[in-house]
């Protein structure tokens, strides 16, 4: 009965090897034990450094082919796929900033700094761009980025604060509604009001009535009212409250 089984042992397809297969390795395998387990190694590294850096298709495609069997990376491919010159890079490894490797002329570098460097060259920018590109403060894209508004951060070899460019072409679009709502915060005029409370002109302004009318719901005994220093607040119904304050968002947004 034919298993699909080799009669003899067959060499290690990889080149340099010189190991063998057993005889009963099925003909779709064409390494050896040790390269196998090298393999599986290097994908399971390269999945990491994916999620870790944010990596697309591309740049795992990249990883899997150049990578080596200790995983690590020719520093010319870098240079190569991340279009930048050799001669940044060499300042890196002469300041001491990038670990490497060398094999006669060529230079190797880890798994990781490649995919560091990947991250920082082809998905990222600085922050004083991002700010230009905006249309906004340094020190105002400074804050927002500590707000975490620009999601993850990360810093280059110089120690310079690093966003994802996805994320400034969202805040670009989204940049008056944050203005906005920094601008509420700071300067709303009910900064006295706890989260379950509003005051007689918001309520006036979102259910579209005077100002008088809701003075005249309050006398009536309508609304659920207390007194909060020198101000009257809104405590209920709680479910108009809970209307006026999603209004309130929206409107923020």
């Amino acid at each position: 009965m034919d298993y699909g089984l080799t009669t003899k042992g067959r060499p290690c397809s990889v080149p340099g090897c010189h190991g063998w297969l057993s005889v009963l390795v099925p003909p779709k395998v064409t390494m050896c034990g040790r390269h196998q387990f090298l393999s599986l190694q290097k994908e399971r590294l390269i999945e990491k450094l994916r999620d870790k850096f944010q990596l697309s298709s591309s740049d795992v495609k990249f990883l899997k082919r150049h990578l080596d069997w200790e995983c690590n990376c020719p520093l010319i491919e870098i240079a190569k796929y991340t279009n930048t010159s050799r001669s940044t890079l060499w300042s890196y490894l002469r300041k001491g900033i990038l670990p490497h490797q060398k094999e006669g002329r060529r230079v190797f570098i880890s798994a990781e700094d490649a995919a560091r460097i990947i991250d920082i060259k082809l998905h990222r920018v600085l922050l004083f761009r991002a700010a230009q590109e905006i249309g906004i403060r340094h020190q105002t894209a400074l804050n927002w980025a500590r707000r975490g508004y620009f999601g993850s951060i990360s810093y280059d070899f110089h120690n310079r604060l690093l966003v994802r460019k996805e994320t400034v072409a969202i805040i670009k679009k989204q940049k008056e509604r944050i203005k906005k709502r920094h601008f509420w915060q700071a300067h709303r005029a009910g900064w006295y009001l706890a989260p379950n409370e509003v005051n007689a002109p918001e309520m006036a302004r979102h259910l579209g009535v005077g100002i008088r009318t809701v003075y005249d719901w309050i006398k009536k005994g309508k609304f659920e009212v207390r007194k909060k220093g020198c101000h009257l607040v809104i405590t209920g119904p709680p479910k108009l409250v809970q209307l006026v304050q999603s209004k309130r968002e929206k409107d923020i947004l």
